[in-house]
């Protein structure tokens, strides 16, 4: 999905919601009663895959909140590898319950669309509008890379791993 120029809230908005409409489709493709079978993504199931992409959601709610990127408790976890960091989140969420974790992915997505439409157009592309915040780093580009430039990759392992199944692999 091409950005336009400029980058509007508007656009944003939709981009999320429309990533995310693409996200429950998969889950509910998928059923709940598979989302804890492991081996979606190595041996993360769908219910892991749920809770990453919830806390990258939460991460997203607490900048657009705050209308800052301040000092978290989450901070130790955005200084390590990917792989590091999945590992952390995983140990973190893998025995939570299915429908803890799907009610929590629910409101932090409801929470996140409802502080987004607090902002505005300028909060999508200036980084000074959040203190803390890089001067090279471009928000509305932060937001997508926890949401709708985020959502596919996952997306994409789903389906995969639902083919392998049908066929058996």
């Amino acid at each position: 999905m091409e950005a336009p120029e400029p980058v509007t809230k508007a656009w944003v908005v939709q981009s999320i919601e429309q990533g995310r409409t693409e996200w429950d489709a998969i889950l509910h493709a998928v059923g709940r009663e598979r989302m804890g079978q492991p081996g979606v993504v190595s041996n993360w199931s769908v219910k892991d895959l749920v809770a990453h992409n919830m806390w990258n959601e939460r991460e997203m709610l607490t900048m657009v909140s705050d209308h800052a990127l301040l000092p978290t408790e989450t901070d130790r976890l955005w200084m390590m590898s990917n792989d590091e960091r999945n590992e952390e989140l995983y140990q973190l969420y893998k025995d939570r319950p299915l429908d803890d974790l799907l009610e929590e992915d629910r409101r932090v997505h409801r929470q996140l669309m409802e502080a987004m439409e607090a902002l505005d157009d300028a909060d999508m592309v200036d980084p000074s509008r959040y203190p803390g915040m890089p001067d090279d780093w471009v928000p509305w580009k932060i937001i997508a890379g926890c949401t709708f430039k985020h959502y596919p990759e996952h997306i994409r392992s789903i389906r995969a791993w639902l083919e392998g199944m049908k066929a058996g692999v």
